[in-house]
């Protein structure tokens, strides 16, 4: 049973018991991996909160074990698969994985892989064209101590913004100071 509190502005309290369901066992427990969340969600709010797209940082758990690097690949599959506009940016050097052929690999993986290095800031646009599906990529290799590039972000109905990673990380660096 379960006690519900609820105090009002004048100072008074309510309370209410509720009766928790008696849950059967699991019929099956199936271990998996949740990727850690370094993830910025882009929202419409005209009509309500509407996620239109995402940006994700890679961290050096969603590069580690084949699992991990499965279930990262799987949650951006997962944004392009609901028409989600998506960057991907991988800056973590203590890893050799690469993000960009996990997802591709999960796609498709007939795919060739494109030659882009270990670490890549990509825009991932899904597409539909006289019926038919597609997800648009546009890979940016990365070095160490370069400046991050611009990529397009893509929102819902054909609307795009550019997002200029590298000001966006010198401003967070700036404010971190602070």
């Amino acid at each position: 049973m379960a006690a519900l509190t609820e105090r009002s502005a004048d100072g008074g309290v309510a309370t209410q018991a509720r009766i928790q369901p008696v849950l059967a066992p699991p019929d099956l427990v199936v271990p998996v991996v949740f990727p850690p969340e370094f993830t910025v969600n882009v929202y419409e709010t005209s009509g309500g909160p509407t996620l239109v797209a995402v940006l994700e940082l890679v961290s050096p758990a969603n590069k580690d074990r084949a699992d991990s690097r499965r279930a990262f690949a799987g949650k951006c599959a997962g944004y392009l698969y609901r028409g989600l506009g998506l960057i991907v940016v991988d800056v973590v050097t203590s890893r050799l994985s690469r993000p960009l052929e996990d997802l591709l690999t999960l796609l498709d993986p007939a795919l060739p892989y494109p030659d882009a290095g270990n670490l890549t800031a990509v825009s991932y646009r899904p597409a539909r064209t006289n019926d038919a599906d597609s997800i648009e990529f546009r890979i940016k290799p990365l070095a160490a101590g370069a400046p991050l590039p611009e990529l397009p972000l893509f929102l819902d109905a054909g609307r795009v913004v550019t997002v200029d990673l590298e000001a966006t990380y010198q401003e967070v660096r700036e404010k971190s100071r602070m």
